[in-house]
Parts: structure tokens; sequence; C-alpha cells
């Protein structure tokens, strides 16, 4: 969604109605972006590349880190993912895919947050080659035992795709599947997936079939 933030708008929308324009202003910002030098100067973010176009507030929100995740996902890592298409309203577009992703990094920062209250819990996270970002949490007993799981979202199971998974790293059998979505997608009475739903916990748990559970 593209929007003039300024009253009365600035008359510069309109160059970017058309897939060209919007393509090479993308591509110069993802320039300006990883070529930016605050990049070594160990810094998120600075005036010449994004700081200038967020208020004071939201500094801490901007990251030069994940800008360019974001355009890839657009252009792909060879720039050849680009594709566009023409819709009469935007009552066409779904936003299926925006709210799954707010919920993720909703979800994310919050276990973040709650890993950095406990000693005995550390979080690794990278960027896999293919452009994924890789969470890793490792738990540290008090005898010394340490067990590590790894945090996958929408990952396909092949029977249902949760919102995210967390697989072990001591025994891949060992998933635990959580679903983000909450009583209105799930429960409500225009969606009534108690069911289905059960069915599913079950798939992802085959040892909890035939209990119970609230």
């Amino acid at each position: 969604m593209l929007y003039d933030s300024l009253p009365g708008g600035t008359g510069y929308l309109h160059r970017l109605a058309g897939p060209d324009g919007l393509h090479d202003v993308l591509t110069r910002a993802r320039q300006i972006i990883e070529q930016c030098s605050c990049g070594g100067e160990d810094r998120p973010a600075c005036h010449r590349c994004l700081l200038r176009y967020v208020d004071g507030g939201e500094y801490e929100l901007v990251s030069r880190e994940h800008a360019p995740d974001m355009l890839g996902e657009l252009f792909g890592r060879t720039g050849d993912a680009w594709s566009i298409e023409e819709t009469g309203t935007t009552r066409d577009i779904s936003l299926v895919q925006q709210v799954e992703s707010e919920l993720e990094a909703l979800f994310r920062r919050g276990l973040l947050a709650w890993a950095e209250g406990f000693d005995g819990v550390s979080v690794r996270t990278a960027q896999t080659p293919d452009g994924e970002r890789d969470t890793t949490l490792r738990f540290t007993a008090p005898d010394g035992t340490v067990s590590g799981w790894r945090m996958g979202t929408q990952t396909d199971l092949g029977f249902t795709v949760p919102d995210v998974v967390f697989r072990s790293l001591d025994d891949d059998r060992k998933r635990v599947a959580v679903y983000l979505d909450g009583y209105r997608y799930h429960a409500s009475p225009d969606h009534n997936r108690i069911a289905s739903d059960a069915d599913k916990r079950t798939g992802c748990a085959p040892a909890m079939a035939g209990r119970s559970s609230s």
C-alpha cells in the first residue's frame, strides 16, 4: 500500500502507478540501502538511507538489515521474481499474507523479549542462504543439560501449515506447532474450525491421539 503522508499530496504518486516506475524506485532504494556507509559503522541505519523518512520516536524500529529482506521478497535473490497483477480496486487485494507476517513478527518479538529475561535461555538469529531468517533457542537446565529448538514460520507439514513450528535440534521427530490466528479465525460462529484444528493437533503430535484437550 503506497500513500502520501503530506496533506494534499506531493503529486508524485502518479509516477508510481505504472509497474516500471515502481520497479525503478524500489531498485534504486535497494541499491542505496545496501551501499550505505553506515553498514561499516555498526549502525542499524542513518539519515543517509532510512532515518530521514521516519519520526524520531520510530528510530529504534528501523533496520538496514531488514529492509533488503523485505525488498528481496519482491525481487528475489537474483532479481527475477518481480511480477505484477492488475486489479480494479484495493478491495480485490488480499491482506492475508501481510496479517500473517505481522502476527509472526509480533510473536517473534514477544519470544525474544521473554528469552532475554532468563539466564538459561539464549537466542541466535541468522539469515539462511535462501534469505530466510533462522532463529534458534537453547535452554540450559540447572544440571547443565542443553537443549535446542529451531523456529520456522509457515512450515508445510503436509496436512497443515502452522504459523510457527519449533523443531528439536536433539530429536527431529519432536516438534511444536503454533497457530497465531486466534478465536476470530478458529472458533467464532463465522469460522468454527475446532474439529479440524483438533485433527491437526493430533497429526502434529501422534502421541496425543485419543486424548482430550481443552
